[in-house]
């Protein structure tokens, strides 16, 4: 049996030293790809009087961080009766650009919402008070915004869907479920949309006047009637409609609207 001689023993030990201090780099880049952080939001919503507001919080991180392992415990939380809320984020990223869309709990029983935060992005940046609040958030500093006032308020709309003959347009509940809507600012920029499953068609339609009850946030709309999705392409654009009507949602009674199909 042949032995090895001394100079490539002393090869083997410093091959076998450089594979150990390789391995251990190899382990600390690792750790350190892997190192979370994390934040805590906080802060309390007060309506236009300054008083505590119950209301709804929703996260949302651009989608260049996330597949960066970012992630929100809770995407959307309420306020507690005293309008506080808190929201737990975490992240590999070290600094992150994230926003939050504060609006008030809606309590209209049944109304369906086309327009929502996180909002399409063509009302956020058409409109100031959707556009939500940008954070920048650094390491595992907590942060604490303070008072946050409601700047969007939601109205209850009555919208009567209605034939040439002036009686509901849509004869069963079967038939709501055709029901497409488009709703435009006073632009003309498409920025929601609405339709309804069959949870929606107990709740939320009242078969005999052909009603549809929706929420809108107060401002000037114009809300059309598609026939199917094809009708709405991916430039915004309505190549055709049913029917369309502008309405005016501001504070008050219940607003009572209507499309006519002609």
């Amino acid at each position: 049996m042949q032995r090895p001689n001394k100079q490539s023993a002393q090869k083997k030990v410093i091959r076998n030293r450089f594979l150990v201090i390789f391995c251990i780099a190899a382990l600390a880049s690792n750790a350190s790809s892997q190192q979370r952080y994390g934040a805590t939001i906080n802060g309390t919503v007060v309506d236009q009087q300054g008083r505590p507001a119950r209301a709804s919080v929703t996260f949302t991180n651009p989608e260049s961080i996330r597949g960066e392992g970012c992630w929100v415990k809770d995407t959307t939380v309420f306020t507690d009766s005293n309008g506080n809320f808190s929201l737990r984020e975490h992240c590999g990223l070290s600094v992150r650009n994230v926003t939050l869309f504060v609006e008030p709990v809606i309590g209209f029983d049944g109304a369906q919402t086309p327009i929502r935060a996180p909002y399409w992005t063509s009302l956020r940046e058409s409109e100031a008070k959707f556009s939500g609040l940008n954070l920048r958030l650094e390491g595992s500093k907590d942060v604490d915004l303070g008072l946050i006032p409601l700047k969007v308020n939601y109205r209850q709309i009555e919208l009567a869907v209605l034939g040439k003959n002036g009686k509901p347009y849509f004869k069963s509940l079967d038939a709501w479920t055709k029901f497409v809507l488009i709703v435009r600012n006073a632009n003309g920029i498409a920025v929601g949309s609405e339709a309804l499953s069959t949870n929606d068609l107990e709740n939320s339609v009242d078969l005999r006047r052909g009603v549809v009850l929706l929420a809108l946030p107060e401002g000037a709309w114009t809300l059309e009637l598609l026939k199917d999705w094809n009708d709405f392409d991916q430039r915004g654009r309505t190549v055709r409609y049913l029917a369309r009507n502008n309405v005016s949602v501001k504070n008050g009674p219940i607003i009572q609207s209507s499309l006519s199909v002609r």
